[in-house]
């Protein structure tokens, strides 16, 4: 995934998930003395139903443990229970304590947000991207596979390609694998594709649903597509960020009505529905003190521009945004003129 250190769950009403935040929020808090792990209930979602604001669900990387107290310090006071921390376990040269150091830290600030991992496809459990990584603590949600050249590479079965259908193969073998050794716990799946302007990302999606439901019928997991370099970029591949999301939103709802190729109850699968779009996020990457002439968007954009391509996501529909951004960088974003209509600070 770029630069960024290789190289996010039925049913409620607004309302409701007003209230329940409050209460969550009141009992939870970064920082609580607390030690039992809450969870906001928007299980099996990755955003809650609804649009704009009401559903903007943040994801915040961490890349090491140190990362959580200023987390806690920059934007503790604008984090909300149902926002994803995603620990990233390809960060240069880290190992298992450091994931294990960095779970333990969010699990203790954050009791009340989920964590999920971000891996590669590598099978040495001492270097970066370990696939399983932290797969048996219990206050793991999900593992998300980085899916791109890079991290193909280490899986060792051929070259890379973009052809759809090798991909959607590929996907589904792999996180088959993952989802059988995931089977005795209740660790979900998700993915982090490449953005590929010619690749349809309904398919992918609907790969993603079909390992979930092999674990809990109730989950379809996340998909998360790396659409940093189409923010504010007019020289990237695709459409600029709300062409990008316009299109993967259309792809998912073009296989609602499709058929889970899963063994459903009495032999019936089940079809794919709209709760899928719950499912999707997107990625959006700057830093506070941008170079515009770099090459990289995590170095080149900067925290205004930051927000304004979260408002693009938000208005053509999207809820999910992993950041890809240090603490005090998502800080500058929520604090500028664009980001103050996105997340405000709570008590």
């Amino acid at each position: 995934m770029e630069v960024r250190g290789r190289k996010w769950v039925q049913g409620w009403t607004v309302a409701a998930a007003a209230a329940a935040a409050a209460l969550l929020l009141a009992s939870c808090g970064g920082g609580s003395p607390a030690t039992a792990l809450c969870r906001p209930n928007i299980a099996p979602h990755l955003t809650p139903p609804g649009g704009g604001t009401n559903a903007f669900t943040m994801g915040i990387r961490v890349n090491r443990a140190s990362d959580v107290d200023e987390i806690e310090s920059a934007i503790g006071d604008r984090i909300l229970p149902r926002d994803v921390f995603v620990i990233n376990t390809e960060f240069p040269n880290s190992k298992p304590d450091d994931w294990e150091q960095s779970l333990e830290r969010v699990s203790e600030k954050f009791r009340c947000n989920r964590i999920v991992t971000l891996t590669g496809l590598s099978p040495d459990p001492q270097r970066p991207g370990y696939e399983y990584a932290l797969v048996n603590r219990p206050e793991l949600d999900a593992v998300l596979v980085d899916w791109e050249p890079d991290t193909w590479e280490t899986a060792r079965q051929g070259h890379w390609t973009t052809d759809q259908a090798a991909n959607e193969n590929r996907i589904a073998s792999e996180l088959g694998a993952l989802s059988r050794r995931l089977a005795s716990s209740q660790v979900r799946v998700g993915l982090v594709p490449d953005y590929v302007p010619r690749w349809d990302y309904g398919p992918f999606g609907r790969v993603v649903a079909e390992r979930n439901y092999s674990l809990d019928p109730s989950h379809r997991g996340y998909q998360i597509v790396q659409t940093q370099p189409n923010c504010g970029s007019p020289q990237a591949p695709g459409p600029l960020l709300p062409g990008v999301t316009r299109q993967l939103i259309s792809q998912y709802r073009g296989i609602v009505g499709l058929s889970l190729r899963v063994h459903g109850p009495k032999g019936e699968p089940p079809d794919v529905t709209s709760d899928l779009l719950n499912h999707l996020g997107f990625e959006v990457a700057f830093d506070e003190s941008p170079n515009p002439k770099a090459s990289e968007p995590v170095e080149r954009i900067g925290p205004e521009q930051g927000a304004a391509c979260t408002q693009e996501i938000l208005r053509e529909g999207g809820a999910g945004v992993l950041y890809w951004a240090s603490p005090d960088s998502i800080k500058a974003m929520l604090t500028s003129r664009a980001g103050l209509t996105l997340r405000q600070p709570h008590s």
